[in-house]
């Protein structure tokens, strides 16, 4: 059994209103238990929804801004990264708005072996944004650490 696996098959602490301890070193606590698990870059770490929905497009345009990409490689990518599994019926409604906003172009593209991929590109203003977007965010964390991480240090004391 894989550690990942481990840790979903433990009783889900979140409906009985306890919640498990997350390290800023990526490890996850078991009180219960009294064990340690070093995660690292996990890919099912079961991050809350609200987190992802705002993170999630500011993600994906870091990872478009490497060169075109499709769907299922942008998942697999952010999965990689540490964001858990994000399925398709939240990604591509998602390339689709930024496609709207002008942010991305599309391509189809042949497979190789398979059927065509449709490649997602970022344009000139989509990479305005992404950097926009990543300062904004960079903002945002810097605000909530400075009032999140004093939690962090009075425990220690």
């Amino acid at each position: 059994m894989t550690l990942v696996n481990e840790l979903h098959s433990t009783p889900n602490i979140y409906k009985r209103g306890r919640y498990p301890v997350w390290t800023h070193h990526g490890d996850y606590v078991d009180r219960r238990a009294s064990k340690t698990y070093h995660l690292g870059m996990a890919t099912d770490i079961p991050w809350p929804s609200e987190w992802l929905r705002g993170i999630l497009g500011v993600c994906t345009l870091r990872i478009l801004n490497d060169g075109p990409n499709y769907g299922y490689e942008i998942a697999s990518r952010l999965a990689a990264a540490g964001l858990g599994t994000v399925k398709g019926g939240t990604l591509y409604p998602l390339l689709g708005r930024l496609e709207e906003a002008g942010w991305v172009d599309v391509e189809w593209r042949p497979g190789e072996g398979g059927p065509g991929r449709k490649y997602y590109t970022l344009t000139g203003a989509g990479r305005a944004e992404a950097t926009a977007q990543a300062v904004q965010w960079a903002q945002f964390t810097n605000t909530t650490r400075s009032l999140t991480d004093t939690l962090l240090t009075q425990r220690k004391a």
